[in-house]
């Protein structure tokens, strides 16, 4: 750093750049909410006591000891491991890290392009508010960590050697490796970078031999022959672009495809690059994310050549001294604002669930991911988030939990004799008039009993 630039330092422009830590740090401290989180922190206790990755389903009673494999062991591993040692109080440390490295790597990936931090904290800001909702402990946060470093690679052919490497750790953590795969191909043909493109053949292979060896590639079938189901799940069906997240994509993509004066314009190429990354943006909700992450190397061409606006430029002692108490201030707010790593107590029924005693209990997929954490294998569940196994059982719970269909043959071919739902879902109404009685209720769930069924008092 030249001592001009250091006297400039801390300017307003690099002030800026503390603002995407902020929105890290305030969702980082909110109530635990994630479902899938929790059971694959039980499904990583049960392989460190079985000293094995697991293979069939050790959780639900509607499909005991099918063939499952765990897709994300490796992170589960390290989920059972944390919560031996501090409970759940892992999570905003957790969570604030890999969010924090995240926007990190985002950066290193725009300077490879641009140099201009007004921009570059412009883009950090974007990312943080696309990524934040996915700010959750749940292994897919480690595979958008993982996507950006194989960004910040493929940019850089000094570090190439380190792509297989990137993809035998993240096939073991979380199943979204191809991503990385397919950004390293796509990208080699958009700069006519054969040589990238051979990467390609080490970075599959590196996949194939995490603990599942070849189940990996079983894995993506099984997610593949789900797709009709996983949207049938929230955050798979297709995505809001109307949403914030959604508008800055389509600024991004905007940005992408027209370039900027000053900067790089895109050649036609870019559309083989830009159109399977659209598709994957547009087709769910949880993908939105690796779109606008793919967007960010074409975002900082555009922006190459371009400068810092000069009022974002503060050389005199008393404005440094402002910069610098504000920028203090944001890097400690999240330290000092209380962290909630709790359950959150409207989301999951922790109350209600003390009251069960049936074996076989209908609920609804995040029930069910709460249950396992909580009760689990012992207590088996009805269904949770892991459409990949149940298949068509998540469009027979949907028709079930509304109250469609054929939904008292279903409760009966399982065998289920106690409900524990919402009080606002159709099946609670539809329950009560066919004769099921109350056996619990608090604001938000309801416990129901068959008639006839005389259940021990909890």
């Amino acid at each position: 750093m030249t001592l001009a630039k250091r006297s400039e330092f801390p300017a307003l422009r690099h002030v800026v750049l503390l603002i995407p830590w902020m929105v890290v740090g305030l969702v980082a401290r909110l109530p635990i909410r994630d479902n899938s989180f929790l059971w694959h922190v039980r499904a990583g206790t049960l392989q460190i006591d079985a000293g094995e990755v697991l293979v069939a389903d050790p959780f639900s009673f509607n499909s005991p000891d099918i063939l499952w494999r765990t897709q994300s062991w490796l992170a589960e591993l390290a989920y059972g491991w944390l919560e031996g040692l501090f409970g759940l109080n892992f999570v905003w440390a957790l969570n604030m890290s890999v969010g924090v490295l995240l926007l990190i790597t985002i950066g290193l990936v725009f300077r490879q392009q641009s140099k201009s931090m007004f921009w570059m904290a412009g883009l950090l800001a974007a990312s943080a508010f696309v990524i934040a909702p996915y700010l959750n402990p749940r292994p897919s946060l480690f595979s958008l960590l993982f996507f950006v470093l194989t960004l910040l690679v493929a940019l850089e052919h000094r570090l190439w050697w380190t792509l297989p490497l990137i993809s035998w750790v993240w096939a073991a953590v979380h199943g979204g490796w191809p991503l990385g795969v397919l950004f390293v191909l796509l990208w080699a043909i958009y700069q006519r970078n054969w040589r990238l493109g051979q990467q390609i053949v080490p970075m599959s292979i590196a996949a194939l031999f995490t603990a599942h060896g070849w189940g990996v590639l079983e894995i993506l079938i099984d997610f593949i022959r789900a797709r009709e189901f996983l949207g049938l799940i929230t955050e798979w069906a297709p995505t809001n672009l109307g949403a914030l997240s959604g508008f800055i994509f389509l600024l991004g993509l905007l940005i992408a495809l027209i370039g900027r004066p000053g900067g790089q314009r895109p050649t036609w190429r870019a559309l083989w690059f830009l159109v399977p990354f659209l598709y994957l943006a547009v087709s769910s909700a949880r993908s939105l994310p690796f779109g606008w992450l793919a967007l960010i190397p074409l975002v900082a061409l555009a922006a190459a050549g371009v400068g810092d606006p000069r009022i974002l430029r503060s050389e005199s002692p008393g404005r440094r001294l402002i910069n610098s108490v504000i920028g203090l201030t944001v890097l400690s707010l999240p330290f000092l604002l209380a962290r909630n790593t709790r359950l959150d107590p409207e989301h999951f029924p922790i109350e209600a669930s003390r009251q069960l005693v049936s074996d076989r209990v209908f609920h609804d997929d995040t029930t069910g991911g709460f249950l396992i954490y909580a009760y689990g294998p012992d207590r088996q569940v009805y269904i949770d988030d892991r459409a990949e196994l149940f298949g068509q059982r998540v469009a027979d719970f949907i028709k079930t939990r509304n109250a469609g269909g054929d939904w008292e043959a279903e409760l009966t071919s399982m065998g289920i004799e106690e409900a524990l739902i919402k009080e606002a879902d159709p099946l609670a109404e539809a329950l009560v008039r066919s004769g099921w009685n109350e056996k619990y209720s608090d604001e938000t769930f309801v416990i129901l009993v068959a008639p006839g069924v005389e259940l021990r008092s909890s």
